[in-house]
């Protein structure tokens, strides 16, 4: 197992799939050997046939042989039912702990990157302000997926700035009351 795969998921969880997989393999090679009911010592093997007075070969059909024991056959199925459920059970807790785990989180990778911002366009369409290593990303996503990614430069950022500046100096500039829009 390598470090990488011990470090994002853990030795433990490996060791108890594992050890889950060893059980079922033993419980398939042993389950069937269990003889939950003693066989007939008395017995005779099907393939013995007699010969008829005239030298030709015959054939005797075996005895019809004894109905399983019931009580056998029910114990076995509530057994089998049981362990099953019991495996089925404990994949399902392992798969929901083991799907859950974040890869990029839990190494600790994806410091570099984050949600700034998000903006719903409405019908199912988002832009998102992603910080990408201390660079703006703009994402476009719609319905279908992912429509566009667009890496915003750093000049646009004091544009903005400017642009911010500006609005304020004219907005200081209008008589009381007005606004840049020209409402009142």
């Amino acid at each position: 197992m390598s470090a990488r795969w011990q470090k994002q998921y853990g030795t433990k969880n490996w060791l108890l799939l594992a050890l889950m997989a060893g059980l079922a393999v033993l419980g398939g090679v042993l389950v069937p050997q269990l003889r939950l009911h003693s066989p007939d010592a008395n017995a005779q093997p099907s393939f013995v046939s007699k010969s008829s007075a005239d030298g030709k070969l015959g054939y005797t059909p075996p005895a019809i042989p004894a109905a399983p024991d019931p009580q056998g056959m029910i114990l076995r199925l509530f057994l089998f039912a049981a362990v099953l459920l019991a495996m089925t059970v404990l994949g399902l807790v392992l798969a929901r702990k083991w799907l859950t785990i974040n890869p990029a989180t839990a190494t600790g990778q994806n410091k570099s990157m984050r949600l700034v911002e998000m903006l719903p366009l409405g019908n199912r369409c988002c832009l998102y302000l992603v910080d990408a290593d201390q660079r703006p990303v703009l994402v476009g996503v719609d319905a279908s997926g992912l429509r566009t990614i667009v890496p915003i430069p750093e000049s646009f950022g004091r544009e903005l700035q400017g642009l911010h500046e500006r609005t304020n100096s004219y907005s200081a500039a209008l008589p009381d009351g007005e606004s840049i829009s020209g409402g009142v």
